[in-house]
């Protein structure tokens, strides 16, 4: 997967700077952002996921890699992130940027 989408393994290997958050990853996701569906039923959720983060910092991809939920909530939290998330980009041994991936988790829990 890392090759096919332009990441060279020795290069993320030898990082000088993983891609990190330049916003606030707890702002990407927000009580309002809830599916209705999920909501009524109380249903929760918890989900790991992978962004693949430009040399620019943009985001170019998600994949939710595990965790518990419906559908819904796994494609809800990888539109948020393409949406909301913005990045520092990763740098190599030699200070450039390159495309690197960034790994996290939300828990959504049913407020009710």
């Amino acid at each position: 997967l890392a090759r096919s989408r332009g990441i060279d393994p020795e290069v993320q290997k030898n990082l000088s700077a993983k891609p990190e958050p330049a916003n606030d990853p707890s702002e990407w996701f927000t009580s309002f952002d809830y599916p209705t569906s999920m909501l009524r039923n109380s249903e929760s959720a918890f989900l790991r996921f992978v962004v693949l983060v430009k040399d620019d910092g943009r985001v170019d991809g998600c994949r939710i890699v595990t965790g518990s939920g419906d559908k819904e909530f796994r494609d809800m939290t990888c539109d948020l992130i393409r949406r909301r998330a913005q990045f520092k980009p990763a740098r190599d041994a030699r200070g450039h940027t390159v495309k690197a991936y960034y790994t996290g988790g939300v828990r959504w829990i049913s407020p009710g």
